[in-house]
C-alpha cells in the first residue's frame, strides 16, 4: 500500500512538473510581446520627435491694440478695424528645451 502511495504521489508530481514547463511557453511569448511593443513605443516617440523639429522661432511677450478707424469717403463712412502688435525694443530669455523622446 505505501508503494502504491508513493507511486501516485511521484506521478502527480511528475505531471505537475510536466504543466509547469509546458506553461513557461506561453509566458514567455507573453513576455516577448511586451518587450517587442515597448521596444515599438520608444521608436514611434522618437519619430515623432524626429518629423516635429521643423524650424521654429520663439517671440517674446508682446502686446496687441485693435482699434477701429473711421474713414468718411463722399458723406458715406466706412469702418474698419485694425490689430496692431506691438514688441519690446529688446527680450532677453533663459529657457531650457525638453524633449520626450
Amino acid at each position: 500500500m505505501k508503494n502504491i502511495l508513493n507511486n501516485q504521489i511521484v506521478t502527480k508530481l511528475g505531471f505537475i512538473l510536466l504543466l509547469f514547463v509546458l506553461l513557461q511557453i506561453p509566458v514567455s511569448m507573453v513576455s516577448n510581446l511586451i518587450s517587442e511593443r515597448s521596444l515599438r513605443l520608444q521608436e514611434v516617440r522618437e519619430e515623432i520627435a524626429r518629423s516635429s523639429h521643423g524650424a521654429q522661432r520663439i517671440i517674446g511677450p508682446f502686446i496687441s491694440v485693435n482699434y477701429t478707424k473711421m474713414v468718411n469717403h463722399e458723406g458715406k463712412f466706412y469702418s474698419t478695424e485694425y490689430r496692431k502688435y506691438i514688441l519690446p525694443e529688446s527680450f532677453k530669455m533663459n529657457a531650457d528645451l525638453e524633449s520626450y523622446a
